[in-house]
């Protein structure tokens, strides 16, 4: 019993693909924004990248709810 045609299943694996792309893209992203700002201590820096690497989604919505004012 197949769920996906062939040609669905070939466009769901490149809609992934994209997702998972965009997603590593925004991580390497943020990352780099904090380790680049000179505003925050060592500290304030070293908790927010142990924070994104060992919980990405919560480390993500946490860096942009707190800095969101600085960004824009």
């Amino acid at each position: 019993m197949t769920f996906l045609s062939p040609s669905a299943s070939i466009l769901f694996r490149i809609i992934i693909g994209a997702i998972i792309t965009i997603y590593i893209v925004l991580i390497l992203r943020t990352l780099r924004q904090i380790i680049l700002k000179r505003t925050t201590s060592k500290t304030q820096k070293l908790l927010m990248i142990i924070l994104i690497v060992c919980f990405p989604v919560l480390g993500l919505l946490i860096y942009f709810s707190l800095f969101q004012k600085e960004l824009a």
